[in-house]
């Protein structure tokens, strides 16, 4: 399934810290809306099984390479070398599998 990093006019709800203070985030910038970032998931699950106090939730996995990020951008406050970026991976039968033997 394909989830995406942020959604065009997302609300986002901003609550006072311990001394009273409410900061606002810095607005994401995307360059265009067909170009929103998207993160990939695997879920799996299984027949709940009450008699052995089992749900059927066994885990939710996301696809992504996290590597430190190789400019540094004003904008965006990203430093190079320090802040960590998420970068979409293309997943296949191969991967699926290769995931899911933990090999």
């Amino acid at each position: 399934k394909w989830f995406y990093l942020m959604e065009d006019g997302q609300i986002c709800r901003v609550f006072p810290d311990e001394n009273g203070e409410v900061k606002m985030p810095p607005p994401p910038k995307v360059h265009h809306k067909s170009r929103m970032p998207k993160v990939m998931f695997l879920c799996a699950i299984a027949r709940p099984r009450p008699e052995y106090r089992f749900d059927g939730k066994i885990g939710i996995w996301f696809f992504t390479l996290k590597r430190k990020a190789k400019r540094s951008d004003k904008r965006t406050g990203t430093v190079a070398g320090v802040t960590d970026v998420l970068e979409a991976v293309t997943v296949d039968a191969e991967k699926y599998r290769e995931f899911m033997t933990m090999e």
